[in-house]
């Protein structure tokens, strides 16, 4: 799956994409706090080994880049089951100076409707805890339905918080 926007790339994350950058992201307290990444320390050997869990699988890794000079600033998965007919989406971007200029949402919402018209496809999800205002920014504003809250589900910076659930269906199905 490769798939462009007008500033963005999104391709099969490679072998070569995991570097020190990347580690860096992986590692960043600030870029994981809401996800929980933030729980485990990431090296080289357990990125590939993630990574090598897509081969051969209906999943997708990407690699998010900007198009005008190739840099890498996020990554995106995709976990699809055809016998439901359904795709989870989970998105990190993760190059700091990029935050706050659309650049999440317009990765999210290329790879909504590219999800959306895959003929297997008939329901997109996406999830996030509340306080991860950004992400429920991104989710809300791609015209995705919040479809189901579980009350303090998960703890943030020492305080339970609920994790929002949101789903966008396909027209077609």
């Amino acid at each position: 799956m490769n798939l462009s926007t007008p500033r963005l790339r999104l391709r099969l994350f490679q072998a070569a994409d995991i570097n020190l950058s990347y580690l860096a992201w992986l590692n960043d307290s600030e870029v994981n706090r809401f996800s929980n990444q933030r729980y485990y320390e990431h090296t080289a050997t357990s990125c590939a080994a993630y990574l090598a869990g897509f081969e051969g699988s209906i999943n997708s890794f990407l690699m998010i880049e900007q198009r005008q000079d190739q840099r890498h600033i996020g990554t995106a998965a995709i976990y699809r089951s055809y016998h439901h007919r359904t795709a989870n989406i989970v998105l990190m971007l993760g190059e700091r100076s990029c935050w706050g200029q659309g650049f999440g949402r317009e990765a999210w919402k290329h790879l909504l409707n590219a999800l959306l018209a895959e003929q297997r496809i008939r329901k997109v999800t996406g999830g996030t805890v509340r306080p991860n205002e950004a992400m429920v920014s991104i989710l809300e504003s791609t015209e995705m339905a919040l479809e189901a809250i579980r009350p303090k589900h998960e703890i943030v910076e020492g305080f339970p918080v609920d994790v929002l659930y949101y789903a966008a269906y396909s027209i077609f199905r």
